[in-house]
């Protein structure tokens, strides 16, 4: 893989969705129980992985935007238009600014969280880097219609690359079970001749 064939906005969209990716690890959120907690080892805190919709669903929009910059460097063909992966990342960004903004009862922000916020925000700016790269502009953003036709442009050229692509892994699941088959059918023989020699 040739990163140098990577735009601005793709290493940025990328970066962000790895960034994006490590924070689910770290903490989201806090309690602070005092003394006691600490005296009992009680660990009362939670990571990106605790919020399905504001954290593993926006994980999943956003490796899906920066698969969609990485595939095409490493030969896949990947036809999605860059609207595609600045909707992605945006809406990504969206889910956890909100779960940054609505909060989890009492508790504390955590870093997992804020680098959740800045890496999604970021991956956001690749995504409109690389809209502009394509010769898209902020006017195209504000016009509805035209934003509408580009979206459905591009998440079809998206579902055609997902549907060929399974067709492809199908393909290989196959041949690779043919290759099993002939390869436990191939010792089941080497098994019979055995036997038949120590008969002999």
């Amino acid at each position: 893989m040739d990163i140098s064939k990577l735009s601005t906005g793709d290493k940025v969209v990328a970066g962000g969705a790895v960034v994006f990716f490590v924070s689910m690890f770290l903490t989201w959120f806090s309690v602070d129980l005092g003394p006691l907690g600490n005296s009992l080892n009680i660990d009362a805190s939670v990571n990106g992985w605790h919020y399905v919709f504001t954290g593993v669903i926006a994980l999943i929009l956003i490796l899906a935007a920066g698969a969609l910059v990485v595939l095409p460097v490493t030969g896949k063909s990947v036809n999605a238009p860059a609207i595609t992966v600045l909707a992605l990342a945006a809406l990504a960004a969206i889910l956890v600014i909100l779960r940054l903004l609505i909060g989890d009862h009492s508790t504390n922000r955590g870093l997992g969280l804020i680098l959740a916020v800045v890496a999604s925000c970021a991956a956001t700016f690749g995504g409109f880097l690389k809209f502009k790269e394509a010769g898209g502009s902020l006017d195209d953003l504000k016009d509805p219609n035209k934003l509408k036709g580009q979206m459905q442009s591009g998440f079809s050229t998206l579902a055609k690359d997902l549907k060929e692509g399974a067709k492809e892994l199908k393909d290989d699941a196959k041949d690779l079970a043919d290759d099993v088959k002939d390869k436990f059918d191939g010792d089941k023989d080497k098994d019979k001749d055995k036997d038949k020699d120590k008969d002999k």
